[in-house]
């Protein structure tokens, strides 16, 4: 069984590494590609962990569709984007690249919003 406190813990992660990431497209250096594609990496490992984890919590529950929901939408949404915008190309149009994560972001916000709301529920 997986605890909600183990879940949040990994939540958490998952938070910080999408703020770590907002937080190198934000700056203008040259390394911050290579920092980009390392924390991309590490969200895609950590996402891994955290799904298969929630996948348990959550499986059999009535939040259990509204979890897969918000979890397509935002993986959509990220596909979308890091698709259109690999790490490369981040200077080739840096207002481009903001506005194309809008979407993103705003999709990440609103899964752990959700996931935050749930977890305190169970």
């Amino acid at each position: 069984m997986i605890s909600r406190e183990l879940l949040n813990g990994r939540l958490n992660n998952v938070e910080g590494l999408l703020d770590k990431i907002a937080a190198v497209t934000a700056r203008e250096d040259e390394g911050r590609r290579l920092q980009l594609v390392q924390l991309r990496r590490a969200l895609a490992g950590e996402l891994a962990i955290f799904t298969e984890m929630a996948e348990a919590y959550f499986s059999g529950t009535p939040d259990h569709a509204v979890y897969c929901d918000k979890l397509s939408r935002m993986r959509t949404s990220s596909a979308i984007h890091r698709s259109s915008w690999p790490a490369v190309m981040i200077d080739d149009g840096k207002s481009d690249f903001r506005n194309s994560a809008k979407p993103m972001r705003e999709a990440n916000r609103e899964f752990i919003r959700w996931m935050l709301r749930a977890l305190a529920e169970h």
